[in-house]
């Protein structure tokens, strides 16, 4: 994984012995106006020889489908414009899908 930075590229996530990395999706991103960008999720094999054990669990879930999702009043402000409309949490994920196959 990496850690996807506002001004662009990214970076793996540094190993906190004992801690884990949550991947944000695309409705945190919106609710919280960008302050928390949602991640490509990938998982890399460890390199040849490093015998550290790694597990990866992936857990998807969501808000119900009639959740209206909009910016969060804290993430909003005179320096941070809402950037996203409102849209139910349904309409948000028919239209990840509908893109991704097209």
């Amino acid at each position: 994984d990496r850690l996807r930075r506002v001004c662009g590229g990214g970076a793996p996530p540094p190993p906190v012995p004992g801690a884990f990395t949550i991947n944000a999706g695309d409705l945190i991103q919106v609710w919280t106006n960008d302050v928390f960008l949602s991640n490509t999720h990938r998982v890399l094999n460890p390199p040849p020889g490093d015998r550290h054990d790694r597990v990866s669990m992936p857990f998807f879930t969501g808000p119900s489908n009639d959740t209206v999702i909009e910016v969060l009043p804290t993430c909003v402000g005179p320096d941070r414009p809402m950037k996203y409309a409102p849209v139910t949490a349904g309409e948000h994920l028919k239209r990840k899908i509908d893109a991704s196959n097209k």
